[in-house]
């Protein structure tokens, strides 16, 4: 009997794989939050600059 010429394709997910369950924050920030700290720092420090 001849064997068949299988022929293996590769997998759809490309090795990727997602850990919905391990990433679970202690502290949850919001981005406005973080945009709105960073606007406040900025400003701050240039104002110390000046003076």
């Amino acid at each position: 009997m001849a064997k068949k010429n299988q022929m293996r394709m590769p997998s759809s997910q490309g090795g990727l794989v997602n850990y919905y369950d391990e990433n679970k924050a202690y502290v949850n920030i919001s981005p406005k939050f973080v945009i709105g700290l960073t606007v406040t720092i900025t400003v701050l420090a240039i104002v110390v600059r000046l003076i």
